[in-house]
């Protein structure tokens, strides 16, 4: 049976794999317009999406539509990056990129939400999540190389904000 790249088997079925629809949005970070696709689902609880170092927000278009019936999807373009403002002088390290998500956390008031990093993207959702413990109910880092200092380690552990449970693997958590 021949298939298309964009054609997904389930079961017996064959289902086109679709982009979600969205929304262009935008934000204001200390004077530095940065871009968002809203993929909707209003009322639904948050989920932001964090792209990686060669990539934009549209990286999640064809991800947010596994997402969207049980969350309110946004991707962010963090500055420099697809449609957000790039800034002069050059400010593009994972603290500058922090900045950005806290500035669209913050105008869009989203408390407990779940935050996704692809790459760059999960380097800079550990360190926002770091700073920002109490905003964050669910950290997920994708394909990201973690290199932290003992005192940002010991800062992101769950113990050093109380949380009890254990952090699971993707393996741990599917049993």
């Amino acid at each position: 049976m021949k298939t298309d790249v964009n054609t997904q088997t389930t079961g017996d079925t064959m289902e086109k794999l679709e982009p979600a629809p969205y929304t262009q949005r935008y934000v204001d970070a200390a004077g530095v317009r940065l871009h968002y696709l809203d993929y909707g689902t209003e009322g639904l609880p948050p989920m932001l999406c964090v792209h990686g170092g060669g990539a934009h927000a549209h990286w999640y278009d064809y991800i947010a539509p596994g997402f969207t019936p049980d969350y309110h999807v946004r991707a962010i373009d963090l500055q420099g990056h697809g449609d957000s403002d790039w800034v002069d002088p050059p400010a593009y390290t994972y603290d500058d990129f922090a900045l950005n998500v806290d500035a669209m956390v913050r105008q869009l008031d989203l408390r407990d939400f779940v935050l996704v990093g692809h790459s760059m993207g999960g380097a800079v959702s550990l360190v926002y999540a770091a700073k920002y413990p109490e905003r964050v109910k669910t950290l997920i880092i994708v394909d990201t190389t973690v290199n932290l200092s003992p005192e940002i380690a010991a800062a992101s552990s769950p113990t050093a904000h109380g949380v009890t449970s254990s952090i699971a693997t993707s393996t741990e958590h599917a049993k």
